[in-house]
């Protein structure tokens, strides 16, 4: 339904095409002939502002793709993510984690990727949030936290330093 139809209940009306002159009644005749131009007009920058879009989208676009077994880091962006409560800084929160192997391919552009088993966010992912691994010497060691029932990350202290009472 378009925004019309749902605030006046009835289809907009439309000039099909016109011919000039069909018409016996000359302001009638000159009315058409205007929409008319009008009506060419408007397709004629819509079709401009559609190509203008499209070199501008393809100028920037690259085709990603990522094969099964693949190892790939993966960016949770503290901002987009709601399921991993980062108490911190957000700004200085890791933005890629990682790697993780990807185990198949779902549709054009989502990936399923081989998340630890504590993890409780989705296993798939938009091409967009996955980046591919350089180089076979890979050393990033930042993991998925672990969360408990209320999604908040589990934080544990490794070592005490100073344990001195006052």
């Amino acid at each position: 339904m378009t925004p019309y139809e749902a605030v006046y209940g009835q289809q907009p009306l439309s000039v099909i095409s016109y011919l000039p002159g069909t018409s016996k009644v000359q302001e009638v005749d000159r009315l058409l002939q205007s929409c008319a131009t009008t009506l060419a007009t408007l397709k004629d920058n819509l079709a401009m502002a559609q190509n203008s879009m499209k070199q501008h989208v393809d100028q920037h676009h690259s085709e990603i793709a990522f094969e099964e077994g693949d190892q790939d880091f993966l960016c949770l962006q503290p901002y987009k993510q709601t399921s991993l409560n980062y108490k911190g800084h957000k700004k200085l929160a890791p933005k890629f984690y990682g790697p993780y192997q990807v185990l198949h391919r779902i549709g054009l552009l989502a990936y399923k990727l081989a998340l630890p088993p504590y993890s409780k966010i989705h296993r798939l992912f938009h091409v967009s949030c996955l980046k591919k691994v350089m180089g076979q010497h890979c050393r990033f060691q930042t993991t998925l936290h672990e969360l408990d029932e209320e999604g908040t990350i589990c934080l544990q202290p490794e070592v005490v330093l100073n344990n001195m009472e006052r």
